[in-house]
């Protein structure tokens, strides 16, 4: 056997789903932010927390105008979700501060735990044949899937409670070095609302504008959410075939 001892096929798991964890974790570009941000004034600094929006501010007519021509929402439908709308400024300074821009041996820690590796073990038996049915269709083995899964929300039991749209107009409107960015995240925020028959005004999600059990960002929501259910909605808050 090539001098390797055999390991409990329990062991063998939890070593894997521990590495797979770790090598996500690795993806993220660490001190990159932090690195951007350093000696640099910090966005929130520039504001007052409930600041209102100014909506007659050009780039708000100019939002206004695509979202109208392109996307074709009625002024009165715009005027709605966006009037009384104000700048949240913890949203700003959690965005100066990541916790993924910590060095990675002070990150990892906060994931790869025993309770989330045993965690996701329970849910590998769990979801069994839902997880054959996927890697069939995908190819994506089950492992990385579920580490995914508790890497961004624990399995779905943290998914975020900042409100999107506020957060989302919040970093267009007040983050100037993103701000392209999230104005398009904004819009497609908006376009996969009116797709899902959701309320704008009253999805939450993380102070990045991440959301669901495996944390989409708008864009990456349109471009590849499943409808793996069948039952017409990607929903990747409550059906877990749709989060897989």
């Amino acid at each position: 056997m090539c001098g390797l001892a055999w390991q409990p096929a329990g062991t063998k798991l939890t070593r894997r789903l521990l590495l797979l964890l770790s090598l996500f974790l690795l993806a993220v570009p660490i001190g990159s932010r932090a690195a951007e941000t350093k000696g640099q004034f910090q966005a929130a600094d520039l504001v007052q927390d409930n600041q209102p929006i100014d909506l007659k501010q050009e780039k708000y007519q100019q939002l206004f105008q695509e979202l109208r021509e392109q996307h074709r929402f009625s002024q009165g439908e715009l005027q709605r979700i966006f009037n009384g709308l104000t700048i949240q400024r913890k949203i700003l300074e959690l965005m100066d501060r990541q916790v993924e821009a910590k060095p990675y041996y002070s990150y990892a820690p906060l994931f790869i735990t025993e309770q989330n590796i045993r965690r996701g073990r329970e849910m590998l038996a769990e979801h069994k044949e839902l997880l054959d049915r996927i890697e069939a269709r995908f190819g994506v083995e089950r492992e990385v899937l579920v580490a995914v899964w508790g890497v961004e929300s624990r399995y779905g039991g943290h998914v975020g409670d900042y409100n999107i749209l506020r957060t989302l107009n919040t970093l267009f409107d007040a983050y100037p070095r993103r701000s392209r960015f999230f104005r398009q995240q904004l819009i497609d925020f908006l376009l996969l609302c009116r797709e899902n028959q959701l309320d704008p005004t009253k999805m939450q999600g993380s102070y990045a504008a991440a959301f669901g059990q495996t944390q989409f960002i708008p864009s990456s929501f349109l471009a590849y959410a499943v409808d793996f259910d069948g039952d017409g909605v990607r929903d990747v808050w409550r059906s877990t075939p749709d989060v897989l």
